[in-house]
């Protein structure tokens, strides 16, 4: 949830900051079009960084950030645009670093080794002394079972929300995310 939640706010900083950029007539058309290009390219880059083998060899996200950064710097030097707009530009690609920040403490933080551990453990003795707890034989077979069934389930589950980034099934929509930019 909170990596959905990271990547919602990507889309709407994403879309503000396009929005903004597109209406600075005063700028170069070209430049504009131009950064405009690497705010998607961004989420892009974000994608692939956590998409694929971990930990990674670059950053490449936040060489994307550096970039936009460096293109507003140099409008800014250039008297193409002021404090104020430089300093909302600053702020929408701050909230890209947070977004990135928030995305590599999420897929590099592993479940607990406890968790991987005891659990599984103490799941296995529940099942095992489950049916000693129940009072009717003829029904204790098929409440175990049933019994057994969700909670292995719920397990299951919970291995994989452990890692909200990559390509399976139930993994974020991360290409169908940054497609929408």
């Amino acid at each position: 949830w909170e990596a959905r939640k990271l990547w919602g706010q990507l889309v709407n900083t994403s879309r503000s900051l396009v929005v903004m950029v597109r209406t600075w007539n005063w700028v170069d058309e070209g430049e504009r079009n131009e950064f405009c290009q690497l705010v998607p390219g961004f989420a892009f880059a974000l994608k692939e960084h956590l998409c694929n083998s971990w930990p990674p060899s670059g950053n490449l996200p936040l060489e994307r950030i550096h970039d936009l950064m460096s293109r507003l710097s140099r409008w800014k030097l250039q008297a193409q645009i002021g404090e104020r707009l430089y300093n909302m530009g600053e702020i929408y690609l701050s909230r890209f670093s947070d977004v990135l920040g928030g995305c590599e403490r999420i897929k590099s933080t592993p479940l607990p080794l406890s968790h991987r551990t005891i659990i599984p453990q103490a799941l296995v003795a529940y099942l095992l002394v489950l049916p000693a707890g129940l009072p009717n034989e003829l029904y204790s077979v098929p409440i175990c079972a049933c019994v057994a069934y969700m909670l292995i389930s719920l397990e299951c589950i919970a291995e994989e929300l452990q890692d909200p980034f990559g390509y399976h099934e139930n993994d974020l929509p991360l290409e169908a995310i940054c497609a929408r930019l």
